[in-house]
């Protein structure tokens, strides 16, 4: 079993999660909670070790937030039994959280510092979840330190798709949702855009609209970076879903 199995990226998830909202959250009480040896815990979430199927789904329980994401994560662990997985999939799985990407994009401001400092300050996040995040990033290969300084190794990362979903994609987005319901309250009106349009479609072009906003995306990512100084990290969120039932 990897380190990049649904459950063992499950745990490092969820024990992430803990430790964000208390940095002095340990293994050792992460293990309490879950009622399990410290030890095994720890080769558990490196993939060198795995818990039976009793102890795997009593986890579970445990620690998914509601049904509908226990559901997809024993959904995704079928999926991977026995199959190879694109590397995007994985990759988006370890950075399931809207800082990662935000830090890429940090790093293309011509005066970010390249401290630490700088990105707990200018993205709100405290200083041990940005020491953890840029390890995490310089580990999966998105940038590398040379000296003082934070180097982008991929200027036009995507974890966009339009043919599938998984329990980390769903968590990474409701962290966009969140910061996008932040900002509705925080961010000055002229500084951000929070719009939507309510129309009557034809559900079997989906697959057609879904391609489209794909493509107005990165066209909108392309224009704005085309011109001016890059001062600040924005992130664009778009929403759509059905508000009326269909007729039988």
């Amino acid at each position: 079993m990897s380190a990049l199995d649904p459950f063992c990226v499950f745990l490092n998830r969820k024990f992430l999660e803990k430790k964000e909202r208390n940095s002095s959250y340990s293994l050792r009480a992460y293990a309490k909670l879950l009622e399990v040896d410290q030890s095994t815990l720890t080769k558990v979430m490196k993939g060198q070790r795995q818990f039976a199927s009793e102890t795997r789904e009593r986890l579970i329980k445990k620690l998914a937030a509601n049904v509908a994401e226990a559901r997809d994560l024993h959904a995704e662990i079928e999926r991977r039994h026995g199959n190879f997985v694109a590397i995007e999939d994985e990759v988006t799985e370890m950075i399931a959280n809207w800082h990662y990407w935000g830090i890429l994009e940090l790093l293309k401001l011509p005066d970010f510092r390249h401290t630490l400092q700088d990105v707990s300050e200018r993205l709100g996040i405290r200083l041990e979840v940005a020491e953890a995040a840029l390890a995490k990033l310089e580990s999966l290969g998105f940038l590398r330190v040379e000296g003082a300084k934070f180097i982008l190794l991929n200027p036009s990362s995507s974890w966009a798709t339009t043919e599938k979903t998984t329990a980390a994609r769903k968590q990474l987005q409701r962290s966009f949702l969140q910061k996008s319901q932040e900002a509705l309250e925080e961010i000055p009106f002229e500084l951000r855009d929070h719009s939507s349009i309510t129309i009557a479609i034809d559900v079997n072009r989906m697959t057609e609209f879904k391609e489209k906003l794909t493509d107005m995306r990165r066209e909108f990512g392309r224009f704005a970076q085309k011109t001016g100084t890059l001062d600040d990290v924005y992130t664009l969120t778009m929403s759509l879903f059905p508000l009326s039932k269909r007729n039988k």
